[in-house]
């Protein structure tokens, strides 16, 4: 049946008009005016009797009506041919979908008709193909009246308002709802106009899914983006990513799914509890089931939450709950165990908190600590009474509890688990006692003495004050059995939170640490003290700590190897740690004086990347790599004394590093976990030499200013193979020094060079103008007055290196100053390196000027 309108080259919106008589027909197309119509489409037996009262132009569209489901691209393409032989002005086909991938034939059809054409199909599977007809090239788009609806058409007001048709075009990204039923999905109300605020060309559309594998095989281009996922897919759609966020694998549910750009993968996530719990939160707030709304610590902690369905919903939220320290109780008739679970809070990215502890002998000294632990960003303060001279537990606890302003952790550390209490038990317990009755938020009592005082409570506590059962091992890290055995027996005393401290004497240490808090089904404090525990302090968040302490002043802790509160916020960003976030760090030993954490984490941050980077002070590097294998320990920079040793545990070797015999730069490849090994050190010393050297004797950038130079190395470790390499590499003369001949000597035949003892270097001068590069460690902090090198063997060279970078003017650079040698500093050495490592980390550019900064402000 033949159809009348107008077309315009570009997609238009039409409404169909229903009306019996002309009189009414007119009154409706002025409606569909005001409602955003280009075009009306009316029924041919009127247009005659139409145009003598509303003349317009007219184009004829023939049109079929499929009332069955839509056909192959083969028969759709003999149909098209049919209907263009009738010398239509434009093509109609209208199809009923039973299933919402056959719109994709449509969509076939769109974009390869070389005449115009308008398809589309009616019902609730077919309504993208109404809203997505811009997209493919669709002539027009059909809406119906507002008031006079269309089984399957949108309405005209949805189409102008909710979904902007007329801004849709080919490279539009198209995201949506995955869901069955899908008609009551408030997202494209809430997403388009999001889109569309900030100038992002991306549609989101209401996708009614009847069989999840068929979508999204059929869906599988680039440009179908992204999903929100509702009921009742949530856990069926996590077979269907390629690669799972953490939380949404603990969970067993996705809500969320990305089509990550660089190779068109399928990212599950889910985020569907935070807007739950932090509702009921507010509301136990509002109920003053916390001391204080603006406390940091969450109204359900300790609580017992209990949950009826264990579907995807319920998962997330028993997720969020746990995530808060409640105690969870689940009902379900397929109940499914949680394991695994993750941390995420809202915009801080997880929930774990801040506590300083507050060390002074008197009440005044630690009030002025509290204020000082809120300015500095701090979630609450351990108060250690064990400390105070002359305590009153009754005056003392009252003053320092109601005039806090952060909520409280009470501590009364006895002698015997580490703490400066040595009276008697009695006392002791019974100001605990009063700490509860006074209403701080929590209070310590120790594992060995925790049956006995939570019997002489007898239950009476408050709902608000949480009791940690805490247990100190001052020796050693026991095995992973051995402190899941710890937290049982703790949490059998009736404790709110667990807390668990042992000591590393190795690194590897604190993994066992992290197995037992990611896998805890109850709030938990797990640290690992010493230098060794550092990334225990930092990384509880990503494994879902309760707490970690934050020193108010560097060297005023309560334990070993505790950061200040300034380093864990400002140099570890630990609020912006979540269970997906990166690890990488710089392997040395010792390992305390690197700048690279200041330099990498700054940068990470400015570029919004989600990565930490870490000093590890690493015994053996090869037990280090097998311990932390998993692939969110992705990169590393190595520094002295395991550049040879990184080398030997890599997958691969790129043939730079493999020619110097060392690495710098270890990465995890994506794509196969495997351990690439790189050596960087070479370019940023060898093109901050040049740099120098070019600014003092204007040698042309085409010809290295080190070509033909007796070129001598100290050193023959990592750094110094990379020296002696790049020389070699730029023509130099090279000649190895160092404390053993034995290495000199293969180090010096590999690079066709000259060796000799750091102890006969002093009267080596066979010319004047030599290059001397230091890759030792002599002069390094703590012992900046040594030297390698005697001052008065320094007046043979015309410029001196120092890898060095802590000090930044060591003593030899200052001496080599003054016999008139240029000097150039191991910073930039260092921070070349930075550029390169920054870039492989994280396949994003080098922020170099903030680099440049953050070195300056920390040598």
């Amino acid at each position: 049946m033949g159809r009348a309108g107008v077309l315009s080259s570009s997609p238009m919106l039409c409404a169909p008009l229903m009306a019996q008589s002309v009189e009414q027909m007119i009154t409706d197309m002025h409606r569909a005016k005001t409602q955003g119509a280009d075009v009306v489409e009316v029924a041919s037996d009127l247009v005659g009797e139409l145009k003598k009262t509303h003349q317009t132009g007219s184009k004829v569209i023939v049109s079929c009506y499929l009332n069955r489901p839509t056909p192959s691209k083969e028969e759709l393409s003999r149909l098209v041919g049919i209907m263009q032989a009738t010398e239509a002005d434009i093509i109609k086909v209208v199809s009923c979908a039973d299933n919402i991938t056959e719109l994709e034939t449509l969509f076939h059809l769109l974009l390869h008709c070389q005449v115009p054409i308008i398809a589309y199909s009616v019902g609730e599977r077919g309504i993208i193909s109404q809203i997505l007809a811009p997209k493919f090239g669709g002539s027009l788009v059909y809406g119906s009246l507002e008031g006079s609806s269309i089984p399957g058409l949108p309405t005209l007001d949805s189409l102008t308002e909710a979904y902007k048709v007329e801004s849709i075009n080919s490279e539009t990204k198209v995201f949506g709802l995955i869901s069955k039923p899908v008609g009551h999905s408030k997202g494209p109300i809430l997403h388009n106009p999001t889109f569309r605020r900030v100038n992002y060309n991306g549609i989101y559309v209401p996708m009614f899914v009847d069989d999840l594998k068929e979508f999204f095989s059929v869906y599988s281009s680039p440009d179908y983006a992204g999903f929100s996922v509702g009921f009742p897919y949530k856990e069926a759609v996590v077979k269907f990513c390629d690669e799972v966020h953490p939380l949404a694998k603990s969970i067993g549910a996705a809500n969320t799914i990305v089509r990550r750009p660089s190779d068109g993968k399928l990212i599950g996530y889910n985020t569907d509890c935070e807007a739950s719990i932090t509702a009921m939160e507010d509301a136990l707030k509002e109920q003053g089931y916390i001391n204080s709304k603006a406390s940091p610590i969450s109204a359900l902690t300790g609580r017992q939450f209990v949950l009826v369905g264990a579907g995807g919903a319920g998962r997330a939220l028993a997720f969020g709950a746990k995530s808060r320290g409640a105690r969870i109780i689940i009902f379900d008739v397929d109940f499914v165990g949680f394991h695994n679970l993750q941390i995420v809070d809202g915009a801080r990215r997880n929930s774990t908190l801040i506590c300083a502890p507050v060390i002074a002998e008197s009440v005044d000294q630690m009030l002025t600590q509290m204020k000082k632990a809120q300015e500095l960003g701090a979630d609450l303060v351990e108060i250690r009474v064990d400390f105070l001279k002359n305590f009153s537990p009754r005056q003392n606890l009252e003053v320092l509890i109601k005039q806090s302003p952060l909520p409280t952790l009470i501590t009364y550390r006895p002698k015997w688990e580490g703490g400066e209490y040595d009276g008697q038990e009695s006392k002791r317990q019974e100001a605990l006692r009063l700490a509860i009755e006074l209403g701080s938020d929590f209070v310590d009592v120790e594992l060995k003495v925790a049956q006995g005082f939570f019997s002489s409570i007898q239950g009476k506590k408050p709902e608000k004050v949480k009791i940690i059962v805490s247990s100190h091992n001052y020796e050693s890290t026991p095995s992973i059995e051995e402190i899941g055995e710890l937290v049982a027996r703790i949490q059998a005393t009736g404790a709110d939170i667990v807390k668990i401290a042992t000591t590393a004497l190795d690194i590897t240490d604190n993994a066992r640490m992290f197995h037992v808090l990611v896998h805890s089904q109850v709030p938990m404090i797990g640290l690992v003290m010493g230098e060794r525990g550092l990334m225990s302090r930092i990384l509880t968040a990503k494994y879902g700590g309760f707490l970690t302490f934050g020193s108010i002043e560097a060297g005023i802790v309560s334990a070993p190897g505790q950061p200040t509160i300034k380093d864990l916020l400002d140099l570890y960003n630990l609020r912006l740690i979540g269970s997906d976030t990166k690890i990488h760090g710089v392997i040395g030993n010792p390992i305390g004086h690197s700048k690279s954490p200041h330099l990498y984490n700054a940068a990470f941050k400015s570029v919004g990347f989600n990565g930490i980077y870490l000093p590890l002070l690493v015994d053996n590097v090869a037990n280090y790599i097998s311990t932390y294998s998993s692939p969110d320990f992705v990169g590393y920079s190595y520094t002295i004394p395991h550049k040879e040793d990184g080398l030997k545990c890599c997958d691969e070797v790129d043939p730079i590093a493999q020619a110097i015999g060392a690495i710098s730069c270890m990465i995890r490849r994506p794509t196969d976990g495997k351990l690439m090994g790189y050596n960087v050190d070479y370019l940023g010393a060898i093109g901050a030499i040049e740099e120098a050297l070019r600014g003092s004797n204007g040698t042309p950038p085409s010809v290295s200013p080190l070509a033909g130079k007796l070129f001598v190395v100290m050193g023959a470790g990592g750094a110094g193979k990379a020296l002696a390499y790049g020389g070699y590499e730029k023509g130099a003369r090279v000649v190895v020094a160092n404390r053993t001949y034995e290495k000199a000597k293969e180090l010096a035949s590999k690079v066709g060079g000259q060796a000799m003892t750091l102890a006969e270097l002093k009267d080596f001068h066979p010319e004047e103008g030599m290059i001397l590069a230091n890759t030792t460690s002599v002069g390094m902090k703590p012992r900046i007055e040594d030297t390698p090198l005697p001052k008065e063997a320094l007046k043979h060279y015309s410029l001196v290196f120092d890898a060095i970078y802590t000090p930044k003017l060591t003593r030899l650079l200052r001496e080599a100053q003054e016999c008139g040698a240029t000097i150039v500093y191991g910073t930039e050495m260092f921070i070349n390196q930075a550029f390169v490592q920054f870039e492989r980390f994280t396949g994003l550019p080098a922020p170099k000027q903030l680099i440049r900064d953050v070195l300056a402000r920390n040598t």
